[in-house]
This record gives C-alpha cells, sequence and structure tokens, in this order.
C-alpha cells in the first residue's frame, strides 16, 4: 500500500487534467489486487483496471489495437467472474 500512496502523492503534485485520474484509478487497483486474499476479491479489482485504461485510451484517442487489447483484458475477467464467483454465487447445495 505504500506504492499506492507514493503514486497517489506524485500523481496529485503534477496533476495536469483528467486522464491523470485514470492512469492513477488503473495503478491503485493494480497495487491493491496485488495483497488481496481472497480470489473473488482480486478478480473485481482487476477487472476495474483494463476499465480504467478503457477509459483513458477513449480520451486520448489511443490507437485501436490498445483499445482492443484492454477489452479482451476485461472480458477475461469478467468471463472470470462468471464462471468462478457468479455460479458459486446461485448454485443449489444438494443434501445427501
Amino acid at each position: 500500500m505504500l506504492f499506492a500512496a507514493i503514486y497517489i502523492a506524485c500523481t496529485a503534485f503534477t496533476f495536469t487534467d483528467f486522464t491523470d485520474i485514470l492512469s492513477i484509478g488503473a495503478a491503485v487497483s493494480f497495487a491493491f489486487s496485488i495483497v488481496q486474499t481472497e480470489s473473488w476479491r482480486y478478480r473485481l479489482i482487476v477487472f476495474a483496471n483494463p476499465i480504467f485504461w478503457i477509459a483513458y485510451d477513449i480520451v486520448i484517442a489511443a490507437p485501436i489495437p490498445m483499445m482492443v487489447t484492454h477489452g479482451i483484458a476485461a472480458a477475461a475477467v469478467f468471463v472470470g467472474i462468471i464462471r468462478l464467483d457468479i455460479k458459486k454465487l446461485f448454485a443449489v447445495k444438494t443434501v445427501k
């Protein structure tokens, strides 16, 4: 969490526009994802990372391949959330 605090402080010091907020959101979400002990929390936080980058790509008019790459990452994490977390949430437990 020291990284997140230093990164936020440096960004606040050098803040120029809205794109700084998007990049800090991506960096901090990644830093928070690393320290998660439960896999469902990790997947939810990791899902936020490419979403921040997609928004950043749209704002700065980034090349399409960058948006596609971040979109594929977001889709992969979303499929993992559905496959591993949502199915468990709604699974019917059988009694033996």
